[in-house]
C-alpha cells in the first residue's frame, strides 16, 4: 500500500502520521517513529479485513 505520511517532532516524541487513514504513532528518534506506524497500519489494515471478512457489507 502506497501512502503518504508526516514526520514531525512534538517535544522530545518525533510524530508520524499517516495522512490517508490517520493513524498516528511516536517515537524517541524518526526511525523509530516511522517504524512503530508502520506496525499500526500493519495492523489497523488487519482489523479492517477482518471486519470485512465478518460483513461484506461494510
Amino acid at each position: 500500500m502506497n501512502t503518504l505520511i508526516r514526520v514531525y517532532r512534538d517535544g522530545e516524541w518525533f510524530v508520524a502520521v499517516d495522512l490517508k487513514t490517520d493513524v498516528v504513532d511516536q517515537g524517541k528518534t524518526k526511525d523509530e517513529a516511522i517504524s512503530r506506524l508502520k506496525t499500526g497500519l500493519a495492523e489497523h489494515i488487519a482489523v479492517l479485513h477482518e471486519m470485512t471478512e465478518k460483513d461484506p457489507t461494510s
